[in-house]
């Protein structure tokens, strides 16, 4: 399988043959493509469409989550997170994102907020205090997602 805008390629295997059949038709210059699983959806037909994306399968929004590895800037000093901002691509419709934080070397999470990608102001404000913190975020909306970065407002306690 290749990865088109990553520009390599890919093996695409799995351990349980899901694929019964599939096929592609090009429509109106549209490439389709059906999927049909014998196996585990008992011959559901699937359409992949990659003109008209959608963020679902089987009607089910998908969950991304990305999470930064726990990171002390530099120093072993207690931080400040003043304010957090979600730096990104404005979605057209309601895309709420989730941020949450690990200050224990992930052995807990805190969710801080939510963020609408659709919104022109993403910040989260009063972010808390820690040494050490990883970086959560999770997006279960049937809508894009392209973030660029978080940025904020930081101060290093002294002592």
């Amino acid at each position: 399988m290749k990865r088109k805008e990553e520009k390599s390629w890919g093996e695409w295997n799995s351990t349980t043959p899901l694929w019964y059949k599939c096929a592609a038709i090009s429509i109106s210059g549209t490439m389709v493509n059906y999927a049909i699983s014998n196996v585990s959806t008992s011959g559901k037909v699937y359409t992949m469409n990659h003109a008209s994306l959608v963020f679902t399968d089987d009607s089910v929004a998908y969950t991304a989550r990305i999470q930064t590895p726990a990171d002390d800037m530099g120093t072993n000093a207690t931080k400040t997170f003043s304010y957090v901002d979600v730096v990104g691509d404005i979605e057209s419709t309601a895309s709420p994102l989730t941020v949450s934080v690990s200050d224990d070397d992930f052995a807990t999470y805190q969710v801080l907020g939510t963020v609408d990608l659709s919104a022109d102001n993403r910040r989260l404000p009063r972010c808390g205090r820690s040494r050490m913190r990883s970086w959560v975020l999770t997006h279960a909306a049937a809508t894009p997602m392209r973030l660029e970065r978080l940025e904020g407002m930081m101060e290093t306690m002294n002592g």
